[in-house]
């Protein structure tokens, strides 16, 4: 525990914790998770005393209070509630009963893109600022993670958890993670990306990193009325038929360490865009800018 949680006010404290109970119920309403829990048939599979929608609440709750125990977050969730309050498992089991499809439902119909017009460095030239990532995530070592997801391996022995690779889309102004894919670590990003790049906005600048600089990735992203901004390695080559418009542009920069030996750094950009002409030579503009 940090020195400031030390000496945290409790009264503040209390306040915080109501306004995220507060904005949890307003985004995820009560009514819209019991739709969502009729079309799931979950209302008879748990208890009345551990409702659906509430389980639903609570296994998000959990995530805000993560030094809490389960029963305390009941109490927060149901602060003027006269029925007694579940045990922790109780709560388990009444959590593991909602399944993750139904999580799954809720993360599509809710999260989404926040940004509007004037929402600050949001916006290029008219598109909405997207990047793409993977990284990969340790899970808990039980037999269904290492069933459904494996250990990685180094070839001589397994690694000591299951890990699972994620790719998915961040909004750059809201910093909001949406429109992921989750699969084995023996999946490669650019084979997840191909099912990622479907719940691409239109209108968007996607950038990316090396990794995801595959030609076919980037039609997906021109058909869907988008452009593109990435890197790519210096020995990187594609063929007309491939991809139209290519435009690379190579910058030549001297960066500190290397102004005593008098060697220039390069620096390799790839912009590529079946679009606008005009914005491509507007990018290059502002690249030019920031490397000079």
């Amino acid at each position: 525990m940090s020195k400031n949680d030390a000496k945290s006010d409790p009264k503040q404290d209390a306040s915080i914790r109501r306004e995220r109970i507060a904005c949890l119920k307003k985004v995820v309403g009560k009514q819209f998770l019991k739709r969502i829990v009729q079309r799931r048939k979950l209302d008879k599979r748990i208890s009345k005393k551990c409702p659906a929608y509430l389980m639903v609440w609570f296994t998000i709750a959990i995530w805000f209070f993560g030094n809490d125990s389960y029963t305390q977050v009941f109490r927060w969730l149901h602060r003027f509630s006269r029925h007694f309050t579940p045990t922790s498992s109780a709560l388990t089991q009444a959590r593991a009963k909602i399944g993750v499809p139904i999580m799954a439902d809720i993360y599509r119909e809710v999260v989404g893109c926040l940004c509007s017009n004037e929402t600050p460095r949001a916006f290029y030239a008219g598109r909405r600022l997207v990047a793409i990532d993977g990284f990969v995530q340790n899970l808990p070592d039980t037999p269904e993670n290492r069933r459904a997801f494996g250990r990685p391996k180094n070839g001589t022995s397994d690694g000591a958890f299951p890990q699972v690779r994620i790719v998915g889309f961040c909004e750059v102004g809201s910093h909001v993670f949406f429109n992921f894919l989750a699969k084995p670590i023996g999946c490669g990003e650019a084979t997840m990306a191909k099912h990622v790049y479907k719940g691409l906005p239109e209108n968007s600048l996607l950038l990316f990193d090396i990794g995801f600089c595959v030609s076919q990735l980037m039609m997906m992203v021109i058909d869907q009325n988008s452009d593109f901004l990435g890197r790519s390695k210096m020995n990187r080559r594609f063929r007309k038929d491939e991809v139209y418009g290519l435009l690379i542009a190579h910058f030549v920069i001297r960066s500190l360490r290397s102004r005593r030996q008098r060697r220039p750094v390069f620096l390799h950009a790839t912009f590529l865009s079946l679009v606008r002409s005009t914005f491509c030579e507007r990018v290059c503009q502002r690249l030019r800018a920031l490397v000079t």
